[in-house]
C-alpha cells in the first residue's frame, strides 16, 4: 500500500503497467506510469491543461485534452515518447483503439448533442503545446491570491439565496392551491434543492406557505422534509438510502426507503418502500413497490395495510420511445381515491382494488434546439405520442381510453436547478366513443 500525493481520477493497466491519469492539488490532470515495486509516479504527459479519458492498447496510450481550448483525441507511444494527434474536428473525446481493424471510437459533439464515432486512426506527430499566457479578470492580479481567506459554513449558508422564482399551481379536480415557489440550493451540495412557496389554498380560502427541503448531511443518505397544506395530511417526511447503483448493463439500482405523513385529524402514515432499476443499451425497466400502513395508536381511526406497485418499461424504437406503465393496488381500508384519473375521464374508479395500465408510443416531429439565453428557456424538440390507457378495478366497469397529444419539450434551467415544463394538447376518445380535447403540462 503506497500513499501518493496525487489525487487519481483515472486508471488503466495490462499485464505490465499500471497508469494514471492524476492531479495534484490546484493543478489539472497529468498522465503518469505508477511502479508497483518502488511506488514512484513518473510523469508521462504533464502540460498546463488536463489529459482524461485514457485507454491502454498494446504500448500506445490515448487520451483526450483541451490543447488551446478544444478538445480532441491524442496518443502517447510508450516505447518512443511520441506525442500523436488523433482528431481534426472541434469535439472529440474517450478514445478508444481498435488495433486489429485499425479504427479509432470515440464521443464527438453535434448539433443533436452526444455521438459515437469511429474512423480509420491517422498518427500525427503533435508537439505538446506551452502554457498560455496567463489572464486576470480586471482589477486582479496574481498578488492578490493570497488574499483569498477560507470561508466558513455561514458562508455557505448564505448561498441559499434563491435562485429563481416562479408559478405553481396544484389542483385535486375539486379544491386547488395556486401562487409563487421560491426555488435555490447551498453551495457544497448539504442543501441540494428547497422549494419555499406562498400560495392561496381555495379549501381554506387562505393564503399559506408550503415547502420542500432536501438535506444531504450524511450523504448517500437522502432527507426530505415538506409541508403542503393542501394535503390531508401536511406535513411528511422521507427517508431514502440508495442501496446499490451501477452503470453497467444489468442490475443498475436499488434504493430503500420510509416515508412519513401526519395531519391532525387523520394522525400518522407510514409508508415503507423500495425500488429497484434495471438499463440495457436503448432499455430501461423500473419496478416500484409500496406498503402504507395506518394504526389507531398513532391516531388513526383504524388500522388499514395497503399494497402498491408499479411496473415501467422504456425501449428506443424507431427514433422513438414506446413506454408500458402497469401499476396495481388492493388498499380496501383506503378513504380515498385508490385510481388514479386517467385521460378521457372526469373521475376516477371508486374500487380498491385493480390495476392501470398504459402504452405510449413518443416521436420526436421536429427538433428546435433554440432557447432564449436572458430567460434560461430552451425548445428543444417538439413531439407527439399515441396512447392506449385502461383502469380495471375488481368491482364496477373498466375504462379505457386512446388518444394522440402534441407537446413541446421545454426546461428553464438555473445552474444545477433543471424546471421541466412540457407544454401541449391532447386529443383522444373514451370507452363511451365521447371525445375529449385538453391541454397538458407533460413531464416526462
Amino acid at each position: 500500500m503506497y500513499e501518493v500525493p496525487y489525487l487519481i481520477d483515472e486508471m488503466v493497466a495490462d499485464e505490465e503497467r499500471i497508469i494514471f491519469s492524476a492531479r495534484k492539488k490546484g493543478e489539472n490532470n497529468d498522465l503518469y506510469l505508477f511502479s508497483l515495486a518502488t511506488g514512484e509516479l513518473t510523469p508521462l504527459v504533464t502540460t498546463p491543461y488536463g489529459e482524461y479519458g485514457i485507454s491502454l492498447t498494446g504500448d500506445q496510450l490515448f487520451f483526450h485534452a483541451n490543447y488551446q481550448e478544444v478538445y480532441g483525441v491524442y496518443c502517447y507511444d510508450l516505447t518512443t515518447a511520441q506525442v500523436y494527434k488523433m482528431t481534426t474536428g472541434n469535439y472529440a473525446t474517450q478514445p478508444a483503439y481498435n488495433e486489429k481493424g485499425e479504427d479509432l471510437y470515440f464521443v464527438g459533439l453535434n448539433s443533436y448533442g452526444f455521438d459515437l464515432y469511429r474512423h480509420q486512426a491517422t498518427f500525427t506527430t503533435y508537439n505538446l503545446p506551452d502554457a498560455p499566457p496567463e489572464s486576470w479578470p480586471l482589477g486582479a492580479g496574481k498578488g492578490n491570491v493570497e488574499d483569498i481567506k477560507h470561508g466558513g459554513y455561514g458562508d455557505n449558508l448564505a448561498t441559499l439565496v434563491p435562485k429563481m422564482m416562479a408559478p405553481q399551481y396544484f389542483t385535486d379536480g375539486h379544491d386547488y392551491m395556486a401562487g409563487l415557489v421560491f426555488i435555490g440550493s447551498d453551495a457544497i451540495g448539504h442543501i441540494p434543492s428547497y422549494q419555499i412557496g406562498l400560495n392561496y389554498v381555495s379549501n381554506s380560502k387562505r393564503w399559506e406557505p408550503n415547502a420542500l427541503i432536501t438535506l444531504n448531511l450524511f450523504p448517500p443518505f437522502l432527507l426530505n422534509f415538506g409541508y403542503q397544506p393542501f394535503e390531508d395530511r401536511p406535513l411528511a417526511l422521507d427517508f431514502n438510502y440508495p442501496f446499490y447503483n451501477r452503470l453497467s448493463p444489468g442490475l443498475s439500482e436499488i434504493s430503500l426507503g420510509l416515508a412519513c405523513s401526519y395531519g391532525q385529524s387523520l394522525g400518522a402514515e407510514l409508508v415503507p418502500y423500495t425500488a429497484v432499476g434495471f438499463r440495457y443499451p436503448g432499455t430501461k425497466l423500473n419496478l416500484q413497490l409500496q406498503m402504507p400502513v395506518e394504526d389507531p395508536s398513532w391516531g388513526s381511526s383504524e388500522r388499514r395495510v395497503g399494497y402498491y406497485g408499479a411496473l415501467e418499461a422504456n425501449q428506443l424504437l424507431l427514433n422513438g420511445e414506446l413506454t408500458l406503465k402497469v401499476q396495481g393496488f388492493s388498499d380496501p381500508d383506503q378513504k380515498d381515491d385508490v385510481f388514479p384519473r386517467i385521460r378521457g375521464y372526469q373521475k376516477r374508479l371508486a374500487a380498491k382494488r385493480g390495476a392501470v395500465s398504459t402504452l405510449e408510443y413518443s416521436h420526436p416531429l421536429l427538433r428546435l434546439g433554440t432557447g432564449s439565453w436572458p430567460l434560461s428557456l430552451y425548445l428543444e424538440d417538439l413531439y407527439t405520442s399515441f396512447f392506449v390507457e385502461a383502469a380495471v378495478p375488481d368491482e364496477v366497469e373498466y375504462q379505457l381510453s386512446y388518444g394522440v397529444e402534441l407537446y413541446q419539450e421545454m426546461r428553464f434551467d438555473y445552474g444545477a436547478i433543471t424546471v421541466p415544463l412540457n407544454p401541449g394538447v391532447g386529443v383522444g376518445f373514451n370507452r363511451d366513443g365521447e371525445r375529449y380535447v385538453a391541454f397538458i403540462l407533460k413531464f416526462l
